[in-house]
C-alpha cells in the first residue's frame, strides 16, 4: 500500500486535470466548522460618526456556544459541478446519506 504522501499528490492531479472520457467525482470532507459571530459592514454614516467622536467601531468579545458542523463535497472536474451537504457530526451513517444524495 502506498504512504499517504503518494497518494494524496496523485488524487490532486487527478482532480485538477482529469484522463479524457473519465467520469471523476471529487470527494472531501471539512469540520467540525463553528459558528462565528462577525461584525457587519459599516455605513459610509457610522463611519464618519465613529472618526469625528472618536469612539471605537469594534465590537465586544463574544464567547457564546453556537454548535458546529461538518460539511462533505463532492466535484465533478469536467463538468464544474459541485455538491454540499452539513451534518451535524461525522458518522458513516451520514457519509452513506452523503454518497447516496451525490448519486441521484
Amino acid at each position: 500500500m502506498a504512504p499517504e504522501s503518494v497518494k494524496k499528490p496523485v488524487a490532486e492531479a487527478l482532480c485538477i486535470q482529469p484522463p479524457v472520457g473519465l467520469n471523476l467525482v471529487c470527494l472531501n470532507e471539512t469540520g467540525p466548522e463553528l459558528a462565528k459571530s462577525l461584525p457587519g459592514k459599516k455605513s459610509l454614516t457610522r463611519l464618519l460618526l465613529s472618526r469625528t467622536t472618536r469612539r471605537s467601531g469594534t465590537r465586544g468579545a463574544d464567547y457564546g456556544r453556537r454548535g458546529k458542523c461538518h460539511a462533505f463535497v463532492a466535484f465533478r472536474p469536467a463538468t464544474r459541478e459541485a455538491f454540499t451537504h452539513s451534518y451535524s457530526h461525522r458518522t458513516g451513517e451520514n457519509w452513506i446519506d452523503f454518497l447516496e444524495r451525490v448519486e441521484r
